[in-house]
Protein backbone atom coordinates (compact mmCIF):
# COMPACT_ATOMS: atom_id res chain seq x y z
CA UNK A 1 0.00 0.00 0.00
CA UNK A 2 2.85 2.36 0.90
CA UNK A 3 4.74 1.67 -2.29
CA UNK A 4 1.68 2.30 -4.38
CA UNK A 5 1.03 5.56 -2.57
CA UNK A 6 4.58 6.75 -3.21
CA UNK A 7 4.35 5.81 -6.86
CA UNK A 8 1.08 7.79 -7.26
CA UNK A 9 2.62 10.79 -5.61
CA UNK A 10 5.51 10.63 -7.98
CA UNK A 11 3.28 10.50 -11.07
CA UNK A 12 1.21 13.48 -9.86
CA UNK A 13 4.34 15.46 -9.20
CA UNK A 14 5.66 14.77 -12.68
CA UNK A 15 2.36 15.87 -14.35
CA UNK A 16 1.94 19.26 -12.70
CA UNK A 17 4.37 21.20 -14.92
CA UNK A 18 2.74 19.80 -18.03
CA UNK A 19 -0.77 20.60 -16.86
CA UNK A 20 0.29 24.05 -15.80
CA UNK A 21 1.82 24.65 -19.17
CA UNK A 22 -1.30 23.45 -20.88
CA UNK A 23 -3.44 25.59 -18.64
CA UNK A 24 -1.33 28.65 -19.36
CA UNK A 25 -1.54 28.02 -23.09
CA UNK A 26 -5.27 27.59 -22.76
CA UNK A 27 -5.50 30.83 -20.85
CA UNK A 28 -3.42 32.54 -23.49
CA UNK A 29 -5.63 31.18 -26.23
CA UNK A 30 -8.73 32.21 -24.32
CA UNK A 31 -7.35 35.71 -23.81
CA UNK A 32 -6.35 35.93 -27.43
CA UNK A 33 -9.80 34.79 -28.50
CA UNK A 34 -11.43 37.32 -26.22
CA UNK A 35 -9.26 40.10 -27.58
CA UNK A 36 -9.86 39.01 -31.17
CA UNK A 37 -13.57 38.70 -30.52
CA UNK A 38 -13.72 42.11 -28.92
CA UNK A 39 -11.98 43.60 -31.96
CA UNK A 40 -14.09 41.53 -34.32
CA UNK A 41 -17.28 42.48 -32.46
CA UNK A 42 -16.54 46.15 -32.96
CA UNK A 43 -15.99 45.58 -36.67
CA UNK A 44 -19.11 43.43 -36.90
CA UNK A 45 -21.16 46.03 -35.05
CA UNK A 46 -19.93 48.70 -37.46
CA UNK A 47 -20.70 46.48 -40.45
CA UNK A 48 -24.12 45.65 -39.02
CA UNK A 49 -24.84 49.34 -38.52
CA UNK A 50 -23.79 50.07 -42.10
CA UNK A 51 -25.91 47.21 -43.40
CA UNK A 52 -28.93 48.51 -41.47
CA UNK A 53 -28.36 51.97 -42.92
CA UNK A 54 -28.02 50.51 -46.40
CA UNK A 55 -31.16 48.47 -45.87
CA UNK A 56 -33.07 51.57 -44.74
CA UNK A 57 -31.74 53.52 -47.72
CA UNK A 58 -32.72 50.72 -50.11
CA UNK A 59 -36.20 50.48 -48.60
CA UNK A 60 -36.57 54.25 -48.97
CA UNK A 61 -35.45 54.05 -52.60
CA UNK A 62 -37.83 51.17 -53.28
CA UNK A 63 -40.70 53.05 -51.62
CA UNK A 64 -39.84 56.21 -53.51
CA UNK A 65 -39.65 54.19 -56.72
CA UNK A 66 -43.06 52.69 -56.05
CA UNK A 67 -44.49 56.10 -55.23
CA UNK A 68 -42.97 57.57 -58.38
CA UNK A 69 -44.18 54.64 -60.41
CA UNK A 70 -47.69 55.08 -59.03
CA UNK A 71 -47.50 58.82 -59.64
CA UNK A 72 -46.33 58.28 -63.22
CA UNK A 73 -49.10 55.75 -63.75
CA UNK A 74 -51.70 58.16 -62.40
CA UNK A 75 -50.34 60.96 -64.59
CA UNK A 76 -50.42 58.70 -67.63
CA UNK A 77 -54.03 57.80 -66.91
CA UNK A 78 -54.95 61.49 -66.51
CA UNK A 79 -53.15 62.38 -69.74
CA UNK A 80 -54.95 59.54 -71.55
CA UNK A 81 -58.30 60.77 -70.21
CA UNK A 82 -57.57 64.36 -71.25
CA UNK A 83 -56.41 63.20 -74.68
CA UNK A 84 -59.59 61.17 -75.13
CA UNK A 85 -61.72 64.11 -74.02
CA UNK A 86 -59.80 66.42 -76.36
CA UNK A 87 -60.31 64.02 -79.28
CA UNK A 88 -64.03 63.87 -78.55
CA UNK A 89 -64.13 67.67 -78.30
CA UNK A 90 -62.22 68.02 -81.57
CA UNK A 91 -64.60 65.60 -83.29
CA UNK A 92 -67.59 67.47 -81.89
CA UNK A 93 -66.07 70.82 -82.88
CA UNK A 94 -65.33 69.61 -86.39
CA UNK A 95 -68.89 68.33 -86.73
CA UNK A 96 -70.22 71.70 -85.61
CA UNK A 97 -67.89 73.47 -88.04
CA UNK A 98 -69.10 71.26 -90.89
CA UNK A 99 -72.75 71.89 -90.00
CA UNK A 100 -72.10 75.63 -89.73
CA UNK A 101 -70.38 75.72 -93.13
CA UNK A 102 -73.30 73.83 -94.66
CA UNK A 103 -75.74 76.31 -93.12
CA UNK A 104 -73.68 79.30 -94.31
CA UNK A 105 -73.66 77.93 -97.86
CA UNK A 106 -77.42 77.44 -97.60
CA UNK A 107 -78.39 80.87 -96.28
CA UNK A 108 -75.99 83.06 -98.25
CA UNK A 109 -78.49 83.58 -101.09
CA UNK A 110 -81.08 84.84 -98.60
CA UNK A 111 -78.92 87.77 -97.53
CA UNK A 112 -79.29 91.37 -98.74
CA UNK A 113 -77.40 92.03 -101.97
CA UNK A 114 -74.28 93.85 -100.60
CA UNK A 115 -73.84 91.46 -97.68
CA UNK A 116 -74.27 88.45 -99.98
CA UNK A 117 -71.52 89.75 -102.27
CA UNK A 118 -69.28 90.32 -99.25
CA UNK A 119 -69.98 86.84 -97.89
CA UNK A 120 -69.33 84.99 -101.14
CA UNK A 121 -65.69 86.09 -101.17
CA UNK A 122 -65.15 84.67 -97.67
CA UNK A 123 -67.19 81.51 -98.38
CA UNK A 124 -64.92 80.64 -101.31
CA UNK A 125 -61.99 80.71 -98.90
CA UNK A 126 -63.96 78.84 -96.22
CA UNK A 127 -64.83 75.98 -98.59
CA UNK A 128 -61.23 75.64 -99.76
CA UNK A 129 -59.50 75.16 -96.38
CA UNK A 130 -59.50 72.19 -94.01
CA UNK A 131 -57.70 73.70 -91.01
CA UNK A 132 -60.25 74.04 -88.16
CA UNK A 133 -58.63 77.19 -86.74
CA UNK A 134 -58.78 78.90 -90.15
CA UNK A 135 -62.36 77.72 -90.66
CA UNK A 136 -63.40 79.06 -87.25
CA UNK A 137 -61.68 82.39 -87.90
CA UNK A 138 -63.56 82.76 -91.20
CA UNK A 139 -66.88 81.70 -89.61
CA UNK A 140 -66.47 84.27 -86.82
CA UNK A 141 -65.69 86.92 -89.42
CA UNK A 142 -68.88 86.06 -91.35
CA UNK A 143 -71.01 86.04 -88.21
CA UNK A 144 -69.65 89.43 -87.16
CA UNK A 145 -70.45 90.86 -90.59
CA UNK A 146 -74.01 89.59 -90.42
CA UNK A 147 -74.44 90.84 -86.85
CA UNK A 148 -73.12 94.30 -87.70
CA UNK A 149 -75.36 94.53 -90.77
CA UNK A 150 -78.44 93.45 -88.84
CA UNK A 151 -77.99 96.18 -86.21
CA UNK A 152 -78.26 99.16 -88.52
CA UNK A 153 -80.05 100.81 -91.38
CA UNK A 154 -77.64 100.41 -94.28
CA UNK A 155 -77.34 102.56 -97.40
CA UNK A 156 -75.66 100.95 -100.38
CA UNK A 157 -75.09 101.90 -104.02
CA UNK A 158 -74.90 99.02 -106.45
CA UNK A 159 -76.25 97.23 -109.50
CA UNK A 160 -79.36 95.06 -109.38
CA UNK A 161 -81.08 93.13 -112.14
CA UNK A 162 -84.43 94.55 -113.21
CA UNK A 163 -86.89 92.96 -115.67
CA UNK A 164 -86.95 94.55 -119.11
CA UNK A 165 -88.33 93.86 -122.58
CA UNK A 166 -85.07 92.07 -123.39
CA UNK A 167 -85.29 89.90 -120.21
CA UNK A 168 -83.29 91.68 -117.51
CA UNK A 169 -80.89 94.56 -117.29
CA UNK A 170 -78.56 95.83 -114.59
CA UNK A 171 -79.38 99.24 -113.17
CA UNK A 172 -77.37 101.31 -110.68
CA UNK A 173 -79.60 102.09 -107.69
CA UNK A 174 -79.50 103.32 -104.13
CA UNK A 175 -80.46 100.53 -101.74
CA UNK A 176 -81.75 100.94 -98.18
CA UNK A 177 -81.69 97.93 -95.86
CA UNK A 178 -83.43 97.58 -92.53
CA UNK A 179 -81.30 94.89 -90.92
CA UNK A 180 -81.21 91.58 -92.77
CA UNK A 181 -84.86 91.23 -93.61
CA UNK A 182 -86.13 94.26 -95.54
CA UNK A 183 -84.84 96.49 -98.30
CA UNK A 184 -85.89 99.23 -100.73
CA UNK A 185 -84.18 100.61 -103.82
CA UNK A 186 -84.50 103.65 -106.05
CA UNK A 187 -82.72 104.59 -109.28
CA UNK A 188 -81.28 108.06 -109.72
CA UNK A 189 -83.96 109.01 -112.24
CA UNK A 190 -86.68 107.47 -109.99
CA UNK A 191 -87.79 105.33 -112.91
CA UNK A 192 -86.99 102.14 -111.03
CA UNK A 193 -87.81 101.47 -107.41
CA UNK A 194 -88.97 98.55 -105.34
CA UNK A 195 -89.08 96.51 -102.17
CA UNK A 196 -87.11 93.38 -101.26
CA UNK A 197 -86.88 90.73 -98.60
CA UNK A 198 -85.71 87.16 -98.01
CA UNK A 199 -88.19 84.83 -99.72
CA UNK A 200 -88.00 81.09 -100.50
CA UNK A 201 -84.31 80.78 -99.57
CA UNK A 202 -83.28 83.74 -101.70
CA UNK A 203 -83.36 87.53 -101.65
CA UNK A 204 -86.16 88.74 -103.87
CA UNK A 205 -86.98 92.19 -105.25
CA UNK A 206 -90.46 93.35 -106.23
CA UNK A 207 -90.13 96.10 -108.80
CA UNK A 208 -92.25 99.25 -109.10
CA UNK A 209 -95.98 98.39 -108.92
CA UNK A 210 -95.19 94.70 -108.30
CA UNK A 211 -94.35 95.66 -104.71
CA UNK A 212 -97.99 96.39 -103.95
CA UNK A 213 -98.79 92.67 -104.24
CA UNK A 214 -96.54 91.84 -101.29
CA UNK A 215 -96.83 95.10 -99.33
CA UNK A 216 -100.58 95.49 -99.60
CA UNK A 217 -100.23 99.18 -100.45
CA UNK A 218 -98.53 101.35 -103.03
CA UNK A 219 -94.84 102.08 -102.64
CA UNK A 220 -93.68 105.45 -104.04
CA UNK A 221 -90.33 106.46 -105.42
CA UNK A 222 -90.50 109.74 -103.50
CA UNK A 223 -90.77 108.05 -100.09
CA UNK A 224 -87.68 105.94 -100.79
CA UNK A 225 -85.82 109.00 -102.06
CA UNK A 226 -86.61 110.86 -98.83
CA UNK A 227 -85.16 108.01 -96.75
CA UNK A 228 -82.00 107.97 -98.89
CA UNK A 229 -81.60 111.73 -98.42
CA UNK A 230 -82.04 111.45 -94.65
CA UNK A 231 -79.42 108.69 -94.45
CA UNK A 232 -77.03 110.84 -96.46
CA UNK A 233 -77.77 113.91 -94.29
CA UNK A 234 -78.77 112.72 -90.78
CA UNK A 235 -79.26 116.31 -89.57
CA UNK A 236 -82.36 116.52 -91.74
CA UNK A 237 -83.92 113.46 -90.15
CA UNK A 238 -87.69 113.27 -89.80
CA UNK A 239 -90.32 110.55 -89.70
CA UNK A 240 -90.87 108.84 -93.03
CA UNK A 241 -93.32 106.02 -93.64
CA UNK A 242 -92.12 103.08 -95.68
CA UNK A 243 -94.27 99.97 -96.05
CA UNK A 244 -92.79 96.58 -95.39
CA UNK A 245 -94.10 93.02 -95.40
CA UNK A 246 -93.95 90.66 -92.46
CA UNK A 247 -95.16 87.19 -93.39
CA UNK A 248 -97.90 86.25 -92.98
CA UNK A 249 -99.16 89.82 -92.30
CA UNK A 250 -98.49 93.20 -93.92
CA UNK A 251 -97.87 96.39 -91.96
CA UNK A 252 -96.17 99.80 -92.00
CA UNK A 253 -93.22 101.07 -90.02
CA UNK A 254 -92.02 104.59 -89.49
Amino acid sequence: MTAMSIQFTSIATESEPLLLERWLKLEQQTGSLQVNWAEREVVLQQQLSLLKKEEAALRKIIKSGNDNSNKVSRERIEIAKKQLALEKYNDSTQNQITLTIDYINHVVNRLPTPLRAQWKKSIEHLNSVNEPSTQLETIFKLLKQIDDFDKRVALHSGLIEIPSDQGTKKVLVEQVYLGLTHGWYISKDKQYYGYGRSENDTWQWWHNDQSKAVLGKKLTADSITEVVNILRSPTSARYIKLPLALAPIKKEVL
